[in-house]
């Protein structure tokens, strides 16, 4: 039994088809019983060999885009980058994209991006189906097969307690799930011995109502640092809805996040930024932040930093769909997206992607939907609701109806937004796109 798609996403995904279309609409558009519907299996496969590690990834095509002329292997700031050597081994240069608006950064013909942890569109249930020098993030038990292996410096190093040994748990990692209010990345933590309260490294180590003050953890590599744990102090973590509310605050005077947000160091450049809002305008991006909560080894390890505002990258630029790959093949076909972008991209819950289809060889306005694809967290009473998925976050998406039709004749259309209110609906999102075409990012054909 087919569900009826809701209003504003079915509108939605006319619009981005329609802003892609190569050709007028063509008459007599067939229904999907009229088309073939075989299963996803053709769907291109986009995961490197599984025996390849992190620092065997090549850099990415345009990673070598500046002008011979521009003096760009100076970077003002540690975290960005211009090709993957930049990076560590265990991260990759996200965001790097063309310059739009002069005059470029640092006299360069592209806009840089900024080293994450590297996110493999590899799927995976437990870090022994990752590659050297990758975990398993994002794994949820009651959804084997749906994490996605990640970069980490140190075996130590994890993104949930499965990444960890017996009588250990992940310390300090910064986690959003999709839809979350977090500012995000995500961002690994420790893996260590649970504390006794009142002993603690993080919020969650401490009772109902009380939060973690004065833990240490360190940075991998750092010799002269040594995990110390804190001490659970009353009162939930303070929040702030005004930079006045951090007057006073140890965590900085900055008061950024949605509503309740928490406080942070001022961005301290100009042009920084921790979120798309502290631009001033709805058409620039924050590109690049790494924000990170207190009691997370992100900010006490010293990883954490603001970012740049910018221009928001172009359409389907930094965003890989396909079909993951897996050391276990998945039951039912899926689809995955990941952001490599620097900015983070919103997308629905529910009809998250539509799997078009060709009409005479060519992709016409208005391509005729033979399946589509939605997310775990879909809740069909709030059909419109935005998933946030910060840069390197990878989701896996479920096929709920239907399928391609015909050899090299599909692709898998992923619409989304910029500038958005997790948990919100498209009406909350600020950017508009140039010529107000919608942003879709699309599948190789297959």
């Amino acid at each position: 039994m087919r569900r009826a798609i809701s209003p504003v996403l079915a509108v939605f995904l006319c619009l981005a088809a329609c802003d892609e279309a190569e050709g007028p609409v063509t008459e007599d558009v067939p229904t999907v019983a009229d088309l073939q519907a075989p299963d996803l299996t053709d769907l291109p496969d986009i995961a490197p060999d599984i025996q390849e590690t992190v620092a065997d990834v090549p850099a990415q095509p345009g990673d070598e885009g500046t002008s011979p002329d521009a003096p760009c292997t100076l970077l003002p700031n540690s975290w960005q980058c211009l090709d993957q050597a930049t990076c560590p081994a265990w991260e990759a240069c996200f965001g790097l994209q063309p310059c739009v608006a002069q005059p470029c950064p640092n006299l360069c013909d592209v806009t840089p991006g900024v080293c994450l942890p590297a996110a493999r569109p590899w799927a995976c249930s437990t870090d022994a189906h990752c590659a050297t020098g990758e975990a398993c993030a994002g794994h949820d038990p009651a959804r084997p097969g749906k994490g996605a292996c990640r970069g980490r410096p140190d075996p130590k190093a994890c993104y949930d307690d499965s990444n960890c040994g017996a009588g250990e748990y992940c310390s300090g990692k910064v986690a959003c799930p999709p839809g979350a209010s977090c500012l995000g990345p995500e961002w690994f933590g420790r893996c260590l011995a649970r504390p006794t309260a009142p002993s603690c490294f993080e919020d969650a180590d401490c009772p109902t109502v009380q939060h973690c003050e004065a833990s240490t953890l360190c940075a991998f590599g750092d010799a002269g640092c040594t995990d110390k744990p804190g001490s659970c102090t009353a009162g939930a973590r303070p929040t702030c809805t005004t930079n006045a509310d951090c007057a006073n605050s140890k965590d900085g005077p900055y008061c950024t996040g949605t509503a309740p947000g928490l406080c942070f160091p001022a961005p301290g450049m100009v042009g920084g930024c921790w979120e798309d809002g502290d631009c001033g305008s709805p058409q620039k991006g924050c590109l690049g932040a790494l924000a990170c909560p207190p009691a997370t080894l992100c900010r006490t390890g010293g990883y954490q930093h603001a970012g740049l505002c910018g221009d928001f990258p172009p359409a389907g630029e930094g965003i890989l769909v396909g079909r993951p790959t897996s050391a276990v093949p998945p039951a039912h076909p899926e689809v995955l997206v990941v952001n490599q972008g620097a900015v983070p991209i919103y997308i629905g819950a529910c009809y998250t992607a539509a799997i078009q289809a060709k009409l005479d060889n060519k992709w016409t306005d208005n391509p005729p939907v033979m399946g589509t694809a939605e997310d775990a967290s879909c809740d069909l009473a709030n059909p419109n609701r935005l998933l946030r998925l910060s840069p390197g976050s990878t989701r896996i998406l479920s096929i709920v109806e239907g399928g391609p039709s015909g050899e090299g004749q599909n692709r898998v259309q992923v619409p989304y937004f910029h500038a958005c209110t997790p948990m919100g609906e498209p009406n909350t999102c600020k950017y508009q796109p140039p010529g107000g075409k919608s942003l879709s990012a699309y599948s190789p054909e297959f």
